[in-house]
């Protein structure tokens, strides 16, 4: 069953204002849905970290979803935008969006979205630039949220 408004505690923080246990615990989640639920090769941590906002979501004391957001040319960049799969359908990927981009504002926003994951974003104001394109094995589809949405 779907809960529209799931209890979650958020967690915004700088890289450095992290335990060594908090990033053990945001890689190890990026790993097992980006990496090993996907089946996809890649190096995650990618030097974006020290330069990005990290937004945790925690249900008591289980980390559930995490983003990150970063500034880029002039705008900023979402990234890293993960639930873990045991609340999937939980509402949690609305809840982690929603707090995301209370903290972004109206300030104009970019991420590469995968492909099936294009009406969710698209929910929040994002719209599609560009062809689907793949990262990492994936398709993806560029995407803008535009600045004052």
């Amino acid at each position: 069953m779907t809960s529209p408004t799931p209890f979650l505690t958020w967690r915004l923080r700088a890289f450095s204002d992290h335990s060594a246990a908090e990033w053990h615990e945001i890689l190890v989640l990026r790993t097992a849905v980006f990496v090993v639920e996907q089946a996809c090769v890649y190096q995650d941590p990618d030097g974006l970290d020290p330069g990005a906002h990290h937004l945790s979501g925690y249900r008591g004391a289980t980390l559930v979803a995490y983003a990150r957001f970063y500034p880029e040319e002039g705008h900023l960049r979402l990234g890293r935008v993960v639930t873990a799969p045991a609340v999937r359908g939980q509402g949690v990927g609305r809840a982690l969006l929603s707090e995301l981009l209370r903290h972004v504002g109206d300030r104009e926003t970019f991420l590469h979205a995968q492909t099936y994951l294009v009406p969710f974003y698209q929910s929040y104001g994002f719209v599609t630039e560009g062809a689907e394109f793949p990262e990492d094995g994936i398709p993806h589809i560029a995407m803008r949220r535009p600045g004052g949405a």
